[in-house]
């Protein structure tokens, strides 16, 4: 009699300390919609692009949601070649698929065709974001262990976070929990709901992670509703903080006039020619922005402005109102880019092979951050200033993507242009004519019918070609390097 009610007073206690975890065999336990997930996946080679990298493994979280999808990190299932995921409690592994992936939320959709693996799982709810100092748990599979892991914390922070993933600011919450490789994925849990799903930690803090909430979840989910994701809503523009009472007043503000300056408009901007420099944004949406760059999110909270944008969608129109010299105009614009296709580059691309085109043994290729990433661990330190110039610019009319020589493949058709390699020749222009991406370049050589062809960067070097003897070469230099293709697949003919 006393061991049962020393056995009913332990599960009291761990009921009391673990709310959200602990349930009555009547409930239902949410550790069972948490799902470890298996990826083999493979990587290119972007020194050498027609081939790929050793295969590798790693594993992460899950959790299951509505319509039996798997809610999980982009980062977790990129480049995956191989997928198996496996039930809390449950020693068997099924194959799983890539339904949809969002590399700028960091978050991916995968769907399992086996119906037995759903058999007593449960899909999740998502609720709303969290409280400050509402208490939460992280549950998932960080390495160390096969079994299933549970943190506790509270919320310490609501704001935009640069997703490490992607590069991207979206709302992120704060937890004074940590986020161990292999828990990205999992929810984060309050009650029986799904808070958000456990995406990174900072590194240069002891117990800090982040995940993402509902407003991003949910944007995600609404999106590719028509089977495909256009991604968050991106305005391509500068903008400069009023708090400043003179720079106020000299941009005509009065005194109960607030919002942000316009510093600069790229040219891929959807504002392009909709605002001008210097005019001063005083809602979007009809929601007042403040000197600060914010908005009110919750009554006693505020956050970025971009929130606002950040809950549209592409293709939908947006309202703005702007002070311009002195008189307020309201505006109305369409919201046709996104993050990821603003930048000449950003951050890493995925699932997506290196774009080259080998031409007299002269390897041409699009410039990216995975490029820069093989000079090395420091590359932002090691990597040629020229080259690094273009990491966060705006694509321009003139420029969409920059194009290099990565490495020169041998040859006498090439002999003296040793110097050009890795990176050191940026493509401006053939026969003067100005290059805005490679397949302009694929397309100028292979149409051009002049005798040589000049091959002109930044610096005015120039690499001289006879058109004739340089295709003629072009064959037996693809054989002696072993090049499986002149050119990535996105450019082949079909």
């Amino acid at each position: 009699m006393e061991t049962q009610f020393k056995k009913q007073l332990i599960i009291v206690i761990i009921s009391l300390i673990f709310p959200a975890i602990i349930y009555s065999q009547t409930d239902y336990d949410p550790r069972n919609s948490v799902i470890k997930i298996y990826v083999n996946d493979y990587s290119y080679s972007y020194r050498v692009p027609w081939q790929n990298l050793p295969p590798s493994s790693s594993s992460g979280s899950g959790v299951v949601i509505a319509g039996n999808k798997i809610l999980t990190n982009a980062h977790n299932v990129t480049n995956a070649t191989f997928i198996q995921v496996k039930k809390f409690n449950d020693s068997k592994k099924y194959i799983a698929k890539v339904e949809f992936i969002g590399d700028e939320c960091d978050l991916a959709l995968l769907r399992v065709d086996d119906k037995n693996f759903f058999a007593g799982v449960r899909p999740l709810e998502i609720d709303d974001v969290p409280h400050l100092q509402e208490q939460i748990y992280v549950l998932g599979y960080p390495i160390g262990g096969e079994e299933i892991s549970i943190t506790k914390g509270v919320i310490s922070r609501i704001e935009y976070q640069t997703y490490s993933h992607s590069g991207m600011g979206l709302m992120a919450c704060q937890i004074d929990a940590a986020i161990n490789p292999g828990n990205s994925g999992g929810p984060v849990m309050i009650e029986d709901k799904i808070a958000g799903i456990a995406f990174q930690s900072d590194i240069l803090a002891e117990n800090t992670g982040y995940f993402i909430p509902k407003p991003v979840i949910n944007h995600f989910l609404e999106d590719i509703k028509d089977g495909t994701y256009d991604g968050f809503p991106f305005l391509a523009m500068q903008t400069q903080n009023l708090e400043n009472e003179d720079l106020r007043k000299y941009y005509k503000c009065l005194d109960d006039d607030y919002g942000i300056l316009v510093t600069f408009i790229a040219d891929i901007s959807p504002l392009k020619n909709i605002l001008k420099t210097e005019d001063v944004i005083i809602e979007i949406d009809g929601v007042p922005i403040s000197n600060d760059g914010t908005v009110i999110f919750r009554p006693t909270e505020r956050i970025d402005y971009n929130y606002v944008i950040d809950k549209k969608y592409i293709g939908d129109e947006c309202k703005i109102k702007v002070i311009r010299e002195g008189k307020k105009i309201d505006l109305k614009f369409k919201l046709s880019l996104s993050g990821s296709d603003a930048f000449i580059m950003y951050s890493d691309e995925f699932n997506t092979e290196p774009r080259y085109f080998v031409f007299a043994g002269f390897v041409f290729q699009a410039l990216t951050i995975n490029y820069l990433r093989t000079f090395g661990n420091y590359w932002y330190y090691e990597a040629p200033k020229s080259l690094l110039r273009y990491a966060g610019a705006y694509k321009s009319d003139s420029l969409h993507e920059v194009v290099i020589i990565n490495t020169i493949l041998k040859d006498e058709i090439n002999q003296g242009y040793d110097q050009f390699g890795y990176g050191s020749f940026i493509v401006n222009s053939v026969n003067k004519k100005k290059i805005k991406k490679l397949d302009d370049l694929i397309n100028f050589i292979e149409s051009e019918k002049t005798e040589f062809l000049i091959f002109e960067d930044l610096a005015y070097n120039k690499i001289v070609l006879n058109r004739k003897n340089a295709f003629l070469r072009n064959n037996d230099i693809l054989k002696n390097y072993n090049v499986t293709s002149d050119r990535s697949k996105v450019f082949r003919k079909k």
